[in-house]
């Protein structure tokens, strides 16, 4: 039984060791990219514009959005000053 355990450990270890192996000397074997970063960086750029400007569109459309809820709060509010004083009448709870 421990021979057992001992061998399929010695196994284990063995391909996890070859497989990190492999991918440490695979690093080395892939030829280094030459390309230009600046095509890439002008793109970005114009990724980074238009993200701008969708950001500032979602910023005008909130304040909006803000503005109309204060509109609508301060209408209520003056509906709420507005409307008649209740009637002191207590309410009377009939049972169910």
């Amino acid at each position: 039984m421990d021979e057992v355990i001992i061998t399929t450990g010695l196994i284990t270890f063995g391909v996890m060791l070859g497989m990190i192996a492999t991918a440490w000397a695979g690093r080395f074997q892939r030829p280094r990219r030459g390309r230009p970063a600046v095509p890439r960086l002008a793109a970005v750029e114009e990724r980074l514009a238009r993200l701008e400007d969708s950001v500032n569109t979602v910023a005008l459309e909130m304040e909006r959005i803000a503005e109309a809820h204060r509109f609508t709060a301060r209408v209520l509010s003056d509906r709420l000053d507005a409307l008649p004083p209740r009637n002191s009448i207590e309410r009377v709870v009939t049972p169910h």
